[in-house]
């Protein structure tokens, strides 16, 4: 089990993938979660990945939901800026809880894990092979609605002087999970709970409508082909590749 006590503000206001084609284009699917499973980075930091699938046999995954860091921590310390020294949660363990809250009720649900088979897939054999992995049961079976946005990103590369990865000039464009809404409402979490009109995903849908794709403000690479324009909404996620020193996940 993760303990969570130690964080202030963590409170919140299978079947196998078979043809594999990927979602590609912004919009809100309505997808099943056919596996939540429990995963870890090359220097020890654990995740949860969650494959969707839509009835299309289209395919989404979210690998990016960081629970703990390579030290085991389910929380990163500000290293600059008044609350400098202060423990926060991790970004992907607050997209987590908020999920699992939306999805079955209990925030951490996530913890309940089980084992199972699953093809995982393996970079050294280029394929996707049978491996045993701790599952989250209460997740998987559970059908959503994924808002998704096509977003330029910076390509990045490792820097051996600094060790980190640093933009390399050139940009990639990859569909990003904004959120996931209720299934059977298309409500937010706050919308559901607070019992009010589901205004997200039509304000979101009028936005894609416009501009598909999105180019965030800190993107400092050559962008090719599309108007840069900025809604001010997005905010990067901390993943495995390139996560601030105070969160280091390997």
């Amino acid at each position: 089990m993760i303990d969570l006590g130690s964080i202030a503000g963590v409170e919140l206001q299978a079947d196998q993938i078979s043809d594999k084609k990927y979602l590609k284009k912004s919009g809100v699917y309505t997808a099943e979660l056919v596996m939540a499973y429990m995963k870890e980075s090359k220097n020890g930091a654990t995740g949860i990945q969650l494959d969707f699938q839509t009835e299309d046999n289209e395919i989404y995954t979210v690998d990016n939901l960081w629970v703990t860091n390579i030290k085991g921590e389910p929380y990163y310390v500000v290293s600059k800026g008044p609350d400098k020294g202060d423990k926060k949660p991790l970004p992907g363990m607050m997209d987590l809880m908020k999920y699992c809250k939306l999805l079955t009720g209990n925030a951490e649900e996530f913890q309940k894990t089980d084992t199972t088979i699953y093809p995982v897939y393996n970079k050294d054999k280029k394929a996707f092979v049978d491996s045993e992995v701790k599952s989250v049961p209460g997740l998987i079976g559970n059908v959503v609605q994924l808002v998704l946005q096509e977003t330029v990103q910076d390509k990045t590369a490792l820097n051996s002087g600094s060790g980190k990865y640093e933009p390399t000039g050139d940009t990639r464009v990859s569909l990003e999970l904004k959120t996931i809404l209720d299934g059977a409402t298309g409500k937010t979490l706050a919308e559901k709970e607070a019992g009010l009109e589901g205004k997200y995903k039509a304000t979101f849908l009028k936005k894609i409508a416009k501009d598909p794709i999105y180019v965030p403000k800190n993107v400092v690479g050559r962008v090719v082909g599309v108007d840069e324009k900025d809604s001010g909404e997005h905010k990067p996620k901390v993943n495995a590749d390139d996560a601030p020193d105070s969160a280091p996940f390997g």
